[in-house]
């Protein structure tokens, strides 16, 4: 019985950059669909970072004046939704061609690839396959492929629009404000750093991985064909010991690469919120500390404009007498609806009101839209009149 030997021991490629040349060797009859894949790609990334810049003109042009001059009229803030739909749609449309059109890339690759080893075997020596298991070249077929099917369909894809999108970006990023592009490019290098760290430790076991899928799948190929053998020399203690420590090398090699792998989106999240955590404080320092277009009372209304939309404040106004002891009876009922005044205005400019009578206007705190319509229910059970309510 021939000794098993592991797949796949990890060693690098001696002319790296002639084996990926060969590699894209294989694609040269797709030629013609690979560039259309980067113009899909290229057009995906630009409509992507336009997209993102254009929320910006959104708000400042269109949103902020409609809520600052109370305007109704959505007719130019729906015409640039228009375009942002239209800008997102050939993003969508991009994305899914280059996806769609690098199946057809890989497929085809990979079965040139494929007919290629087939035809390459028939010409090896007897002595490869004597020193080879079984599992070990069926392996090659498989797994191997596999995993170059993957790299070619989504990895070289993957690359191609992050370095696409990147240069765009970063050309956005510095006509925005150069500064800030400088502090984003540290945080980076380490995030960056970060998952260097730990992709250079779970590389290390996912090829400890192969080696041992390798090497398990040879001794269970061989001891399958061989259990005559074992069985006349009484060597199933043995084949068990030798099975159960390859399928456990197996097991703390996929477990670890594993567990090292499903680390890295997280990892990535948290470092990416600290990351918006410190350029969001480093652009409101900038734009104070250089005396920026900031109107404090204006940020005042949007978020109160935002807290009433969302009906976390109630405005309304109360004709109540004009009278001793009125307003405190208001706010006691006020307070027995676990609601707080906020605001509370006496108009004096009403000249329409009979003698003992007062409008108040009023700005309360409340938990959401049943909350209000109960205080208004309540004020007007009691005799009040409200009115100039937004619910």
């Amino acid at each position: 019985m021939p000794p098993v030997k592991m797949r796949g021991d990890g060693r690098k490629a001696k002319n790296p950059k002639k084996t990926l040349l060969r590699l894209l060797s294989y694609m040269k009859p797709y030629l013609p669909t690979l560039g259309v894949v980067l113009l899909c790609i290229i057009a995906n990334a630009v409509a992507q970072t336009a997209g993102s810049r254009s929320l910006g003109t959104l708000v400042d042009s269109y949103i902020l004046p409609m809520v600052q001059d109370g305007s109704t009229d959505f007719a130019p803030l729906l015409g640039y939704l228009t375009r942002l739909a239209c800008i997102f749609a050939v993003g969508m449309v991009s994305s899914f061609l280059f996806m769609f059109l690098m199946v057809k890339v890989s497929q085809g690759t990979q079965k040139h690839i494929r007919d290629e080893m087939f035809s390459h075997m028939q010409t090896l020596p007897l002595r490869y396959f004597d020193t080879n298991t079984a599992g070990d070249i069926m392996s090659r077929y498989t797994s191997d492929i596999d995993t170059l099917r993957q790299m070619i369909s989504q990895s070289i894809p993957q690359c191609a629009s992050s370095l696409v999108t990147i240069v765009v970006v970063f050309v956005g990023m510095l006509q925005t404000s150069w500064l800030l592009t400088v502090v984003m490019l540290f945080t980076v290098t380490g995030i960056v750093f970060v998952t260097m760290k730990v992709a250079g430790k779970s590389a290390k076991y996912f090829v400890g991985q192969q080696q041992s899928l390798g090497a398990l799948n040879g001794y269970v190929e061989e001891m399958v064909n061989g259990q005559k053998v074992v069985k006349v020399f009484t060597h199933e203690e043995a084949c068990k010991e030798q099975f159960d420590k390859l399928n456990e090398e197996l097991y703390r090699n996929a477990c670890t690469a594993g567990a090292l792998s499903n680390m890295m989106g997280p990892i990535n999240n948290n470092l990416g919120y600290v990351q918006y955590a410190i350029l969001a404080i480093v652009g409101g320092a900038l734009c104070v500390l250089s005396g920026g277009n900031i109107d404090v009372s204006f940020i005042h209304k949007i978020v109160e404009k935002g807290l009433i939309t969302r009906c976390r404040q109630l405005k309304f106004s109360v004709l109540m007498p004009d009278a001793p002891g009125a307003l405190e009876h208001f706010s006691h009922i006020v307070a027995q609806q676990n609601a707080n005044i906020i605001l509370f205005q006496h108009d004096r400019v009403q000249t329409d009101l009979e003698i003992g009578e007062a409008i108040i206007h009023v700005v309360c705190e409340v938990g959401g839209v049943d909350h209000a319509k109960r205080l208004i229910d309540t004020l007007t059970d009691d005799g009040y009149k409200v009115f100039t309510s937004q619910i």
